[in-house]
């Protein structure tokens, strides 16, 4: 452990918090406070006011710095150069942030947060190899930069990010108007992706969305009912989590987009046994595994992302597949997949992002053929 995490560490069990930004995530955050931790004292926010959760909402242009509280980001979409100088005026040195808490106090239920600022010498030339992988330098400048948090705990002010409402645009690598024979969709949490497919204007022969936290399931089904007879039709709604295997395996339940796998039996009230499958077994028993077919994978399974993409194997070798796969989740995707992808010489690779602290990191893997 160097100098700057022990610092960190140290802020994080000081045992008071206030969270600056009173939205979605804001929101999501009190719901996921760690038991063992005190929960937030209050939210900043420029545009909002009254409270949110029976907490109130100060003003964070004219807040004063209250001694002894620590200030913990929900909001990723703001401007670098606005975090620091919000940062500033709050006058605490360390830009933190609500993830760093939940990595920091309930590491085997969320790994988002993950941080590495003792690299050993591996994960060193595993970095420097890193840029390679990519296609773009967009995507260089964007794994760069996701670095540079998570190793150095930098904010690179020239770095530009996306739209979260643009993260799925298939549009950019060259796959509008483009058919898939199937698609699956694996963590679909809202079916979401479905929409980015329409803008794109991509048609598909047979969807399959995989969603195991049943509140998610249900808000899929709902969507499911909203839509075209067409897509409807289309539309086949799963209740595995995606990974390596057929089996069942301790699943976080928590209706939350931190609903995930764990690596082990923990003792949580959200806790269910849920059945998993990998997505080979599903494409043996659909009888989708034909070389001339096309095939889209969405990844985004809060950690379990390598698993999956070792249970899809047989559908790489095979089939004409594009991915989309988050790698915010942990230190080992993020170093691992876009090098297992790239040594296949099978796929050119681009990394686009949505927030500026390596948190909405999205890798899309174009198929050369």
């Amino acid at each position: 452990m160097n100098a700057l995490d022990a610092t960190l560490r140290t802020a994080l069990d000081s045992g008071r918090f206030a969270l600056i930004g009173a939205g979605q995530l804001g929101q999501m955050s009190v719901d996921m406070w760690p038991a063992e931790s005190p929960g937030p004292e209050f939210f900043l926010d420029s545009v909002k006011r009254g409270s949110l959760h029976g907490l109130p909402i100060r003003d964070l242009t004219s807040h004063v710095p209250v001694p002894g509280m620590i200030y913990l980001l929900s909001a990723f979409k703001l401007p670098v150069r606005d975090v620091k100088a919000v940062f500033a005026r709050l006058e605490q040195d360390l830009v933190l942030t609500v993830y760093d808490l939940f990595e920091h106090a309930i590491p085997h239920l969320f790994g988002n947060g993950w941080r590495n600022l003792s690299p050993s010498n591996s994960t060193r030339a595993q970095l420097t190899a890193f840029p390679g992988y990519f296609a773009d330098t967009h995507s260089i400048l964007a794994a760069e930069a996701a670095s540079a948090w998570r190793y150095r705990r930098e904010l690179n002010d020239d770095v530009s990010i996306g739209l979260e409402a643009e993260k799925y645009n298939l549009g950019w690598f060259g796959r509008a108007r483009h058919h898939y024979d199937c698609v699956f969709d694996c963590g679909s949490y809202d079916l979401g992706l479905l929409e980015f497919l329409k803008r794109a204007e991509v048609s598909f022969g047979s969807y399959w969305a995989f969603e195991a936290d049943p509140a998610c399931r249900k808000t899929c089904a709902t969507v499911a009912e909203g839509l075209s007879s067409d897509v409807r039709d289309s539309v086949r709604l799963r209740a595995e989590a995606v990974c390596d295997k057929v089996g069942v395996e301790p699943f976080l339940a928590s209706g939350l987009l931190s609903a995930r796998l764990l690596s082990a039996q923990v003792a949580d009230a959200a806790i269910i046994q849920a059945p998993t499958t990998s997505l080979d077994a599903v494409a043996q028993d659909i009888g989708a595994l034909e070389p001339e077919k096309n095939c889209l994978i969405k990844l985004h399974v809060e950690g379990a992302e390598l698993r999956a993409l070792s249970g899809a194997a047989e559908i790489l070798d095979t089939m004409r597949t594009d991915l989309l796969i988050n790698l915010s989740h942990n230190e080992e995707q993020f170093l691992e997949v876009p090098r297992i992808l790239a040594d296949t010489g099978r796929f050119d690779l681009y990394l686009r992002s949505h927030s500026h602290f390596g948190e909405g990191l999205t890798l899309f893997a174009r198929h050369k053929s």
